[in-house]
């Protein structure tokens, strides 16, 4: 299941690396995920029309067993504002 409405604080031009646990329906951990492609995506708002920053397996997430890794790259960040903390 998606977690949506997550909290992320970073600096602008800051390296990020963020690790997600992934679970099935019943809790347990997920398993590899070998083979499947998962995108996540920073927005100002659940309805924002357009993304600040999107992110998608071989381009910034990279897939584990039970967990995908989100490599945020300082250069992601050259055109947000300064500070940015999304509710």
């Amino acid at each position: 299941m998606t977690q949506e409405n997550q909290n992320l604080t970073m600096w602008q031009g800051e390296d990020k690396t963020i690790t997600v646990s992934l679970v099935d329906g019943a809790g347990a951990p997920y398993g590899s995920t070998a083979g499947l492609t998962f995108t996540w995506k920073v927005a100002t708002s659940e309805n924002a029309d357009a993304a600040l920053l999107t992110k998608s397996t071989g381009s910034g997430i990279t897939n584990g067993t039970s967990q995908i890794t989100i490599a945020i790259d300082e250069a992601d960040t050259d055109d947000m504002t300064a500070y940015l903390r999304l509710p």
